[in-house]
């Protein structure tokens, strides 16, 4: 059967609540309406609806481009997300490869393929739901030589752990193993209980440092911001720390968030380009060959990780 004629442009938010014509709301932010404006600029046609993403005619509306901009709670619901998802994705729904690449991304282990893609990440194991205390510490141990071979300097009895489904810091816990993962491994049995977990090195010069966001549209370079590690808290009465200059690694103070130009961080966009390459090859299988990625955020550590 050919798939529905679809016209019109839907943001699917939070919540069940069906099509509603009035995009205007507390809950839009301010940013999403400066990409909804651009869009109404290109096609005058296109006049956004907003639709409640687990909501009855989220997977068979009338539109021909879905933007998930607001679906903040798909994590309470995530089997049933990714579902809907798909079933936009393979109805013919635009933009094809960033709903095909949100399903791929949806879950951590995607850093997985990266690595094994060449690509360099920091060092990550994936430990599976219900794992033993043995799995954990083999996963440690192979953690330990990730991290020898990529010569990453850190505290080596201090991990973080992360939900694999999981956003905005969500469940991610820090520990020190005094004794040594085998000791250790017993005491982190509870948080891969029901969830899958990844475990990174913690890597003190990130609470410094910050972190660099290239952001793309249409696969070509929009802006890129040097974001500091202060911005990422949620409590704002903390201090900020010093932020470290990009390119030169000397300390600087301002503003959390401050916009770099390409020349500031050129060997970082060249990665962060090759970043964009592989998502849309190892994230978008199954989406036409001609279709691109119209938005795409690359996270990277200023020293190109």
């Amino acid at each position: 059967m050919a798939p529905p004629v679809r016209s019109g442009l839907a943001v699917l938010c939070c919540g069940d609540r069906g099509p509603l014509t009035c995009m205007r709301g507390d809950d839009v932010p301010d940013d999403t309406w400066l990409l909804l404006d651009a869009f109404e600029d290109l096609n005058p046609a296109l006049k956004p609806i907003r639709v409640g993403w687990c909501s009855e005619g989220a997977r068979d509306m009338d539109a021909s481009v879905v933007l998930p901009l607001g679906c903040w709670d798909y994590l309470d619901r995530i089997d049933e997300f990714r579902s809907c998802i798909q079933v936009l994705a393979d109805s013919g729904v635009q933009p094809e490869a960033d709903l095909r690449a949100l399903l791929w991304a949806s879950h951590k282990s995607y850093l997985l393929d990266l690595e094994a893609a060449g690509l360099p990440v920091v060092p990550t194991v994936v430990v599976c739901a219900g794992s033993c205390a043995e799995d954990i510490t083999l996963a440690c141990g192979e953690l330990g030589r990730k991290c020898a071979r990529a010569a990453i300097v850190g505290d080596e009895t201090e991990l973080l752990y992360k939900p694999a489904l999981g956003t905005r810091g969500q469940g991610v816990v820090r520990l020190r193993l005094s004794a040594g993962c085998a000791a250790g491994a017993e005491d982190l049995l509870g948080l891969v209980a029901t969830t899958d977990m990844l475990i990174q090195p913690w890597l003190p010069h990130v609470s410094v440092g910050g972190e660099l966001c290239f952001v793309f549209v249409n696969e070509e370079l929009l802006h890129v911001v040097h974001k500091s590690a202060a911005h990422w808290s949620k409590d704002k009465t903390t201090a900020a720390p010093p932020r470290t200059d990009v390119c030169s690694g000397a300390p600087s103070l301002g503003h959390p968030v401050q916009r770099l130009s390409a020349e500031d961080c050129a060997p970082q966009l060249t990665l962060a380009r090759r970043a964009l390459a592989l998502v849309r090859q190892l994230g978008c299988s199954g989406s036409s060959l001609d279709s691109c990625l119209y938005l795409c955020r690359i996270d990277l550590l200023p020293n190109g990780t």
